[in-house]
Formats: structure tokens, C-alpha cells, sequence
């Protein structure tokens, strides 16, 4: 730890807090609890992160079962807080389109040895049963919700897509349908809340090509945090609510990812629990209220990750075939990576401390007006880019209240990459929990590959497809995410 950050975690943290020491206090003896200088005779220790392994195989209308899930412990689901308030609103209609090919093999790369090197290009073709493609729908954020009309009691449906095989229109096709599946068939919240669009057909396929294209209304505003309030929340005593339990599971990318023949395994987590071990000293996370523990650990990774490289990865083509990650371990270790590690990073850690978080990804509409240095998605040369940062899980036992918090540690990063002496105050670091900016960030996923058993190609690019009687073992794939102001009508 840096000198000027020699306090000790437990002291240096509420130290710079002082300031709302007496509200706090009276927040405290409002609700029950202790106050901050008198610590619980038995401190609560931290909520172990469960298993990581992988579910078992399964269909995207039977996702897999994750193991370590935690039931929520009320017999009511929680309401939305009010620690987050709404600011500048912005109504956006967000637009993602994959395009997937058959395998081309030029046949340019062969040695001069082979038997045949002039032979034909060899080109695949996609051979299917039933296909069905899966893309995220990301139904409220904390800054964010989406705009459809649904009636109450009705379950959501898409409104516009497109779904072609070979340039050719398969929506008008009978064996064609579509769903929006906003729970396991269980009746559990897929990982981290996040809802599953699905464009089914069901009938044989010939092709060399497959593209859809799947349009959604959204509002997204700026937050307003009222972290003073924030502080009096404590830990719950019993289990977490199921939405905020559903992200301690095993996730892609986080805790699993595959090995060089594509097949899951398991991350190492020595180097990502050797550091939250070291920046809290070893003393238990739930020994000060989460608010504070989760912007402390934040204030660590944005002095820790040096930012390197756009986090894109492209196709043969130049356009964006996905994410480019590492893993959380080694950003740990090595403490350079993308603005996507970054956000990896931290979730890994409030996680591994039991603290519910997730991953939000986002298409910033308009990142280049403002002027910064940005990842723009290869091959467009339009205004904006992906980005992604992080909500932890607030949650009021008394009031049955729970509130997602952002926080982007790559905007903080961009600002200064060392914190002021006097960050850990409430309102002091911009970008935790009041953001500016989300008006103009249309969130669209809260993992990088759907939270269910389909497949895709090269990088995580947020889709993936369930094909019978198998999917292809090879392809190229293409995403394109784009967002536009929702036009106003009859007088709204």
C-alpha cells in the first residue's frame, strides 16, 4: 500500500468519514443498529463466494443449474430504494445485429509440401435441425430500464427483429417464433437479473450465412447517489434477495472460461483474494458497512490497473467479432488491463467478499463528443463505443429495500489515476454512485456470453446459439451495436 495510504483499512476508512459522522449515527439509532464507534460484540464475517463450476449442459429454455445459489431470505421480494435518484433523462432505441458465416478456408496458408496446394477455397456450410439464437436484454439497471409497453400481468415480447438465413426473411416462416424468457424454468432469476431473447426455427437449414438483428426501446438518466444515507446500511444478517444472490454464482469470464479446446474451466483465485486480503489487512470486509468497503476496494483497483489497449477483438474482416479479456488473476498480478479487466477485477473482488455485484456493458452514444479517449468498435466509424463498469448490491434488511450502485472505475481512472487524500468522504469521488454521464450509455448486457449453454465464435460477443442436432465447430462472426434518440409521438 502506497505511504500515504498507511492507515490502517479499518481506521483510514472511517477516519475520512467524519464529516457524516452524526447523521450516520442517528441513521443507525433509527434503525436499531449500533453506532459506528461501537462495533458489533461479534463482528459478521464475510459471505464465501460458492463453487466455481460450471452447470451442466443444457437448452436456453432449460438453462443451467449454477451451483452455490443462495434463496432469497424474505418472503417478499424487495422494492427499489431511494440511496439512487434519477437526474437528466434520455429516451434511446438500441439496435444489435450479429451476422455469422460458414468457415472459409482460402487455402493461402498451405505448405508447399502439400499434395494439393492450389486446390479450391474449402467452404463450410451450416447444416441445422432447429436453431435458436439467444441475445441479453437487460431489464433495469440503476440507471437505465427498458421502455416497453407491456401490460401488467403480460410478459414482455419483442417488437422488432429480424431474423435472415441466406438473405432470406425466416420471421415469415410458420416454424418461426420468438420468446423473452425473464426467469429459469424454475422460476429463478438468470444470472445477475439479466432476461433472454430467443429467435426460434424450427425447421432444417442449408445455409452459408445466418444474421439477426433485434431492436429495444430504453431510458436511461443520470444517478444521483445519496451516499450520507448510504453509510447507515449494514450487511444483512440472513441470505441475499434472489436477484442479488444470482450474481455470487460461477460466471464466463469471471470465474470460468475455456481452455485451449474450448472446454469450461475453472479460474484461479490466489492472486485476486492475495490482494483483497492485502488492501483490507486482513480484517473482514463486513467489519464496516458495505458502502464504504466497496469504495475503498474500488479506490484500490484504479490505482492498481495501469489501462492498456481497447479490449476488442476484431474479425478477418475488421469488424468487432467481441470482447477480448483476460483473466481476473492475472489483472491482479500483473496490474495492467483493459477498461473491461478492470471492471472484471473489481467485480471478482467484491464478490469473492460476498458482496453481490455485476458487470453492466454499455453502448455510450456519445463517448467521442466529450472529447476522450475511447475504444471505438472496429470497422465503425461512428460516435460511439462499448463500455462497461460495475453495480454492487445495497441491501436495507429492515426496510426490505435494495438499490444498485455504480461505479466505473475506468472513468474514475481517466480522471486521475491517484485518488485525493480525502476520497473515501462522502460525495468526494465522482463517477461512485453519481454519474453524469448514463443518460447518454444505453446498457445492454450483464455478462459478456449469455448466462445459459449456447455457443459462438472467437471472442464473447454477447449472443450465443442452441443449434440441433449440433452446432458448428467453426465460424466468423460479426456484432454490431448501435443506438439512436427514440422519436416522440402522440404528444409524448
Amino acid at each position: 500500500m502506497p505511504a500515504n495510504r498507511s492507515l490502517s483499512f479499518s481506521r483510514r476508512v472511517l477516519a475520512s468519514l467524519l464529516v457524516g459522522a452524526c447523521l450516520v449515527s442517528v441513521a443507525h439509532a433509527q434503525t436499531g443498529r449500533p453506532r459506528r464507534g461501537q462495533p458489533p460484540a461479534q463482528p459478521n464475517q464475510p459471505a464465501q463466494t460458492p463453487a466455481q463450476t460450471p452447470g451442466q449442459p443444457a437448452t436456453p429454455t432449460q438453462p443451467a443449474a449454477q451451483p452455490g445459489a443462495t434463496q432469497p431470505s424474505t418472503p417478499t421480494e424487495p422494492t427499489v430504494g431511494t440511496l439512487i435518484q434519477h437526474g437528466n433523462e434520455r429516451e434511446w432505441t438500441l439496435t444489435a445485429r450479429v451476422n455469422v458465416r460458414a468457415f472459409f478456408d482460402q487455402g493461402i496458408d498451405r505448405p508447399a509440401s502439400s499434395p494439393t496446394p492450389d486446390q479450391m477455397p474449402t467452404i463450410d456450410r451450416f447444416r441445422f435441425d432447429t436453431l435458436t439464437l439467444v441475445w441479453p436484454v437487460v431489464p433495469r439497471t440503476a440507471s437505465s430500464e427498458l421502455a416497453f409497453d407491456t401490460p401488467t400481468g403480460q410478459a414482455p415480447t419483442l417488437r422488432d427483429f429480424r431474423f435472415t438465413v441466406d438473405d432470406y426473411d425466416a420471421t415469415h416462416l410458420r416454424e418461426f417464433s420468438h420468446e423473452i424468457l425473464t426467469s429459469t424454468a424454475g422460476g429463478r432469476p438468470y444470472h445477475s437479473g439479466i432476461w433472454l431473447a430467443l429467435l426460434k426455427l424450427g425447421r432444417g437449414i442449408d445455409a452459408r450465412e445466418v444474421d439477426f438483428e433485434i431492436v429495444l426501446p430504453s431510458r436511461s438518466w443520470q444517478t444521483r447517489f445519496d451516499e450520507r444515507a448510504a453509510m447507515a446500511v449494514q450487511w444483512p444478517d440472513g441470505a441475499w434477495p434472489a436477484e442479488a444472490a444470482s450474481t455470487l454464482e460461477p460466471m464466463l469470464y469471471v470465474d470460468i472460461g475455456p481452455d485451449v479446446n474450448g472446454r469450461p474451466q475453472r479460474f484461479g483465485d490466489a492472486e485476486v483474494r492475495a490482494l483483497l486480503e492485502r488492501w483490507t489487512q486482513g480484517k473482514p470486509p463486513r467489519s464496516i458497512p458495505p458502502v464504504q468497503f466497496a469504495k475503498w476496494i474500488a479506490g484500490q483497483v484504479v490505482e492498481h490497473v495501469q489501462v492498456s489497449g481497447a479490449g476488442l477483438a476484431a474479425n478477418r474482416n475488421g469488424l468487432l467479432e467481441g470482447v477480448s479479456l483476460q483473466t481476473p488473476g492475472e489483472t491482479a498480478r500483473t496490474g495492467i488491463g483493459s477498461e473491461f479487466d478492470m471492471v472484471v477485477l473489481l467485480t471478482a473482488l467484491y464478490r469473492k467478499a460476498g458482496l453481490p455485484a455485476r458487470i453492466v456493458v454499455g453502448y455510450d452514444v456519445e463517448a467521442n463528443s466529450r472529447d476522450e479517449p475511447g475504444f471505438l468498435q472496429p470497422g465503425n466509424s461512428g460516435r460511439g463505443e462499448l463500455r462497461a463498469w460495475v453495480e454492487f448490491c445495497l441491501y436495507d434488511q429492515a426496510s426490505n429495500t435494495i438499490n444498485w450502485v455504480p461505479v466505473d472505475p475506468a472513468r474514475i481512472r481517466r480522471n486521475s489515476s491517484r485518488l485525493p487524500p480525502n476520497f473515501m468522504e462522502p460525495g468526494r469521488l465522482r463517477y461512485f454512485g453519481e454519474h453524469d454521464e448514463l443518460d447518454d450509455v444505453v446498457p445492454f448486457a450483464f455478462q459478456f456470453h449469455p448466462p445459459t449453454t449456447v455457443r459462438s465464435y472467437g471472442s464473447p460477443g454477447f449472443w450465443g446459439w442452441f443449434v440441433t442436432p449440433t452446432a458448428p465447430d467453426r465460424a466468423w462472426q460479426a456484432v454490431s451495436i448501435r443506438a439512436s434518440t427514440t422519436p416522440r409521438r402522440g404528444g409524448r
